[in-house]
């Protein structure tokens, strides 16, 4: 057997097979990093637009909106009170409008106390008008207006608060689908890790090591040894180096590539961030009072 022959198409095959697949892993890599870099922008770009929308949030007016609107509807509830005071807090809550932005046990106990004090006034006109000294309750609360037309900068304020609430929604979406690309990591491979290891072995086993024997003695003889002493002779030999050297170059090209790969993780702060800014409360103390609100009717509607 022509073992020069065997040995060189051997390594001439392997090498082959390392080159196409390496070609192949590190396109995919490239593609990866590519792709990774994308999305890794557009996170940072979530970000930065999530705290401009708490910007955003900061300059609105809510503790005057909230005071403004609120006035209309302790009339309405003046009102109700007077037609029908045996409902109690929670039920006048529920036939009145009051801002979402407030705290529904708040205004509740501002209902009681409210509920309480006139009551308490009722008594003493009651009282009173038995000697003709204070007009009857009912005109009194008849003489109240039976609604208060909201001020334009109070509709103003609400289309504001409206449109940046419009805008979270919409970046909640856009996050919760970014964060649907991103999870696992799907950029960094472990199969492909685990195929660059795989063509270090074979590059090895099928190119290095055959063409370590050529050319082959003359007699023929073929003495397979991976002793200490034949290693070394054969790394002091001019064609020892040189398989040295190619095979450090090709260990370096591929340890740069399986490093690129390992490396496309997203920053785990980022992907908390991001999780954090898919709920409407992160972005205000008074959207997160809506939520709350809204928890509760839903409970209360169950």
């Amino acid at each position: 057997m022509d073992w020069n022959w065997f040995f060189s198409a051997l390594s001439q095959s392997t090498a082959a097979i390392v080159g196409i697949f390496g070609a192949f892993i590190v396109t995919k890599i490239l593609s990866n990093q590519t792709t990774f870099t994308t999305k890794r922008e557009k996170t940072n770009d979530l970000l930065s637009k999530s705290k401009r929308l708490i910007d955003d949030a900061k300059s609105l007016s809510f503790e005057w909106y909230i005071k403004g609107t609120s006035i209309k509807e302790y009339i309405k509830l003046h009102k109700l009170w007077d037609e029908d005071d045996a409902l109690s807090a929670e039920e006048y809550y529920e036939k009145l409008n009051f801002s979402r932005y407030v705290c529904r046990e708040i205004v509740v106990n501002e209902i009681t106390k409210k509920i309480e004090k006139w009551e308490l006034k009722r008594r003493k006109e009651r009282e009173a008008n038995k000697h003709n000294l204070i007009m009857p309750t009912a005109s009194r609360i008849a003489s109240l207006p039976a609604s208060i037309a909201i001020p334009d900068r109070l509709n103003k304020e609400a289309d504001k608060i409206n449109l940046v609430l419009r805008n979270i929604k919409s970046q909640s979406r856009d996050i919760k689908n970014h964060l649907d690309t991103i999870a696992n990591n799907p950029e960094s491979s472990s199969q492909i890790t685990y195929a660059l290891l795989l063509i270090t072995l074979l590059f090895f086993v099928g190119v290095i090591y055959p063409i370590s024997f050529l050319p082959m003695p003359s007699d023929g003889e073929v003495v397979l040894s991976l002793g200490v002493d034949v290693i070394i002779l054969i790394l002091t030999s001019f064609k020892g180096v040189l398989l040295l050297v190619v095979s450090l170059i090709f260990c370096l090209i591929l340890a740069m590539f399986l490093f690129v790969n390992i490396r496309m993780k997203y920053d785990i702060n980022d992907i908390k961030d991001l999780e954090t800014f898919t709920k409407e409360e992160t972005y205000s103390k008074y959207f997160e009072t809506m939520v709350a609100n809204r928890k509760r009717r839903e409970e209360n509607n169950g």
